[in-house]
């Protein structure tokens, strides 16, 4: 699969997703389950220094970083 490029704006960028998934919650197509299943399955696949993260790392990450910041309300 080809990649574009995200906008170097990384602020705008993270706003717009985390936007994206609220809207996608209110909806109803995905509920909060999904979302923490979907974000942990995208952490562990991230290469970051040669390896894929390992699941309690992304966990964490997901847990700790990514779910407060998309789920606030």
């Amino acid at each position: 699969m080809d990649y574009v490029k995200l906008p170097n704006d990384v602020a705008v960028t993270n706003l717009i997703l985390q936007n994206l998934i609220r809207k996608l919650l209110e909806r109803g197509a995905l509920s909060e389950q999904d979302i923490r299943s979907l974000l942990l399955i995208s952490a562990e696949n991230i290469d970051l220094v040669g390896d894929e993260l390992t699941r309690p790392a992304a966990q964490a990450i997901v847990q700790s970083h990514l779910l407060p910041a998309i789920l606030q309300r």
